[in-house]
């Protein structure tokens, strides 16, 4: 009878171990979804960004809650792979972006010193200018 019950026990622990690494598996093959509907974007829009943001941010919350800690080493490699390259993709995005906006700064900057540099030459016209 003991027997029975340590072999029950000990099947059950494998069955469990087996369903574990099972969603394990199943998580890192939507993150693995998600990697390659990215990088298959040549350029991703603002649109497309949000919705791939919210995704990898629920994947990675379910990540530490949930399988970080049932993950082999492997299991983990592989996720660090795939985290690291849609982060490489959206880096690339990312880094337009900021492009963009610098020169969009810049050039607000120019027009700003461009007026400040009017009014001083007007206001210095006007305390030295003939009258």
């Amino acid at each position: 009878m003991k027997k029975g019950l340590i072999v029950l026990g000990l099947l059950m622990m494998c069955l469990t171990g087996w369903a574990q690494e099972s969603k394990v598996d199943s998580f890192l093959e939507r993150y693995h979804a998600l990697v390659v509907m990215v990088e298959a974007e040549k350029t991703i829009t603002d649109e497309n960004y949000e919705v791939y943001s919210a995704k990898y941010d629920e994947l990675t919350a379910e990540y530490h809650e949930t399988y970080k800690a049932m993950m082999t080493d492997e299991q983990i490699s592989k996720y660090t792979e795939l985290r690291t390259r849609y982060q490489k993709k959206v880096v690339g995005r990312t880094a337009s972006k900021v492009g963009e906006k610098v020169d969009s700064v810049g050039q607000k900057v120019i027009k700003g010193v461009k007026k400040t540099g009017s009014k001083v030459s007007g206001f210095l016209k006007g305390i030295f200018g003939k009258k």
